[in-house]
């Protein structure tokens, strides 16, 4: 069934830019071309953004929602909702906004109209701190986390009775699991033997999982803050955990 088709009908197809769980990216583009003109391209760009630029003109998304803890270097808590002009979401929670104190519903214009009650301020100083940084230094963190994901993918490699669900990518995300032990497992193990922190588990993604047939994954999280020392103590530190070697 070709994409088109599926869509007829369609108002909106969501997806994300970035899988968290693997680092695979779609072809947004053509997806858009696909789509026709009639569907909203609604985007979860929670992995991607940061980590590459994202034109939502370009692309032809309608809605780009961004987690800001992540490649935008926010707090946990902060994100944004970007919107194209085709795009008009109805709030989910009202209350007071300060700017139409009189009024018993939301008011009728961006961003107040989505934006009841008091906003997390440290939040969002937070985000906008990270997305000037960003302006600046973009580029040669994007080279530095190619660079460090591709040199953890090779190490991988060399690691007896490991599984990789990824290939070496933009985000900075490696997932892997083994033979031996379970990835909750291993997490722990190095967080508690190694001070080395990543996640184990479905990251709260079990479709996907599903469709790798894996019972869950250790995910790795570089970033260009990482150095090539901290990759190397990772590979050893596994190969210790599952081989035994010293």
């Amino acid at each position: 069934i070709k994409l088109s088709q599926m869509a007829c009908g369609a108002k909106a197809v969501v997806i994300t830019l970035a899988s968290n769980v693997t680092g695979t990216a779609p072809d947004i583009k053509k997806l858009r071309t696909l789509l026709g003109e009639g569907v909203l391209l609604i985007c979860d760009g929670a992995q991607a953004c940061g980590h590459a630029q994202v034109d939502i003109k370009a692309l032809g998304i309608d809605a780009l929602a961004v987690a800001g803890h992540k490649g935008m270097m926010g707090i946990q808590g902060s994100g944004a909702l970007i919107m194209s002009g085709r795009f008009n979401p109805s709030p989910l929670l009202w209350g007071g906004t300060g700017s139409e104190s009189f009024n018993l519903d939301m008011p009728q214009f961006y961003p107040d109209m989505l934006e009841s009650g008091t906003l997390s301020y440290p939040s969002i100083t937070s985000l906008g701190a990270g997305t000037l940084y960003l302006k600046t230094h973009i580029y040669e963190h994007m080279d530095r986390v190619n660079f460090l994901t591709e040199k953890l993918f090779d190490g991988l490699q060399g690691v007896d009775g490991v599984n990789t669900y990824s290939l070496p990518n933009p985000y900075g995300i490696i997932s892997f699991a083994s033979d031996i032990l379970q990835s909750e497992t291993i997490a722990h193990r190095l967080s508690e033997e190694y001070s080395i922190c990543v996640r184990g588990g479905l990251h709260c993604a079990p479709l996907m999982h599903e469709a790798l047939r894996s019972c869950g994954t250790v995910r790795v999280s570089l970033s260009a803050f990482n150095t090539e020392r901290e990759v190397e103590i990772f590979i050893h530190a596994l190969k210790t955990i599952l081989n035994g070697n010293p």
